[in-house]
């Protein structure tokens, strides 16, 4: 559903780091049971924001 907020926060997320793919975002997500757990999505968050902290110039630590 393209209408998720979730696109929202990744189509400011590609303006601000336009190295990182939005299609990785997205698909980060999409792969996410149904109804995951909060586990779940908090590790898909985790991936994703630490593909945007290194792939906008922050290097490897910066999402530690």
């Amino acid at each position: 559903d393209r209408d998720h907020r979730l696109y929202d926060l990744a189509d400011v997320a590609a303006g601000d780091a336009p190295g990182v793919d939005l299609r990785a975002f997205v698909r980060a997500f999409r792969t996410l049971a149904a109804d995951p757990s909060e586990s779940e999505y908090r590790k898909a968050l985790v991936d994703v924001t630490r593909l945007y902290a290194v792939d906008s110039g922050g290097g490897a630590t910066a999402a530690d």
